[in-house]
């Protein structure tokens, strides 16, 4: 009766033994797997909003006025400018 239960007790230890290393392997794997999975969805709602904003860029010409005037300093012919400090 002893001997089934040693034997018993061994065989489970002896499949903790092998079974560990691949379930924490596996953990591993899944955590990345999400971690990925999140990535790729903020980089597409990125991606989306890139090609919204190209868009406006090559065809909205209130788009290319309102940055040429804020980020290059342009103003049209015969405007003035005043600057207030």
């Amino acid at each position: 009766m002893w001997f089934k239960k040693i034997f018993f007790f061994l065989l489970i230890l002896l499949l903790g033994w092998f079974y560990t290393p691949g379930f924490l392997k596996l953990r591993k794997c899944s955590l990345s797997l999400h971690h990925y999975e999140k990535e790729i969805k903020e980089l597409k709602i990125k991606n989306k909003e890139l090609k919204k904003e190209k868009e406006l860029l090559e065809n909205d010409p209130f788009t290319i006025e309102k940055l040429g005037r804020d980020e290059l300093d342009l103003v049209k012919e015969g405007e003035i400018v005043y600057k207030i400090r």
